[in-house]
């Protein structure tokens, strides 16, 4: 089994910020984020609260107790999101509408200190 990789160019550098800065952006932008995905994975609160995967987005990035299903590596202003080749069509898809709104909009452009 292999990986594969989509490349977003974002506006600024990154850094060990990407991961959350991308899941954010999908979580508030891309409406597929909150879209229903079937898995029987379920992950934990600090409080012991159970969280279901139950959305592209929460299979995608993770939740506590069960990480993500990519991940997310950047270098100046490109952040790679890597996945395993095998990937669901709708979660390929979610990745490319992240890719599409990120580089397609005029985000403001990240913070340092």
């Amino acid at each position: 089994m292999g990986t594969h990789k989509t490349a977003i160019t974002t506006q600024s550098p990154l850094g060990v910020t990407a991961k959350i800065y991308i899941q954010e952006i999908a979580r508030k932008n891309i409406p597929s984020y909150h879209a229903p995905y079937n898995t029987n994975l379920i992950g934990h609160s600090n409080q012991g609260k159970e969280i279901v995967v139950n959305s592209i987005g929460r299979y995608v990035f993770g939740v506590p107790g069960v990480g993500p299903h990519v991940r997310i590596v950047a270098e100046g202003n490109i952040a790679q999101i890597y996945y395993q080749e095998n990937i669901e069509t709708e979660v390929l898809n979610f990745i490319n509408e992240i890719k599409h709104y990120i580089e397609s909009t005029n985000l403001n452009p990240i913070k340092n200190g």
